[in-house]
């Protein structure tokens, strides 16, 4: 089965985003606790202790506070800055990008580009995972391979179909 595609810049973008959203980074899972934890100190420095008082509840509240802050403004990474990171991506390596061709036979893939062509055994793969517009095909040397079924041409029928079963014996 031999299929074609354009890979763009929007369609890495995707796999990131997608990437990134399996894996919660641990701050993001100890944000509800922490927002928690400053308030309840909060609280308690308010009730019991006197205003005039520095205490370790205050010094500790507001380094909480000032850690979610943070979190939320400071660490955030925006799409624009996914986006000009795949330009610089495509600026420096022009083959990561572009229209693609893949031909799956029993025991390899034949990738081709516009200026390369590389054999990928089965064997080399370690797993595939499907979305809802995309497949995404992991090697074992940590390359991964982006398919945008929207954009898929091939004279197959059930591309979709005939995918899977390829990618159900890795």
């Amino acid at each position: 089965m031999k299929i074609s595609f354009d890979l763009e810049v929007e369609d890495w973008m995707v796999f990131q985003e997608y990437y990134r959203g399996k894996k919660i980074p641990l701050y993001k899972a100890l944000m509800p606790l922490l927002f928690i934890t400053a308030i309840v100190l909060i609280i308690i420095n308010a009730i019991y202790l006197s205003y005039q008082n520095v205490s370790i509840f205050t010094v500790f509240s507001c380094f909480i506070l000032i850690t979610i802050l943070y979190i939320f403004f400071v660490k955030k990474k925006s799409k624009e800055s996914l986006r000009q990171r795949g330009l610089a991506i495509k600026v420096k390596n022009p083959e990561a990008f572009g229209i693609r061709q893949m031909t799956f036979n029993d025991k390899e893939i034949e990738i081709s580009t516009l200026s390369s062509n590389k054999t990928l055994p089965f064997s080399e793969l370690e797993k595939y995972e499907e979305i809802k517009d995309y497949f995404f095909l992991y090697s074992r040397k940590g390359v991964v391979y982006i398919i945008p079924k929207q954009k898929i041409k091939s004279e197959e029928v059930d591309v979709d179909g005939m995918l899977r079963n390829y990618f159900s014996e890795i």
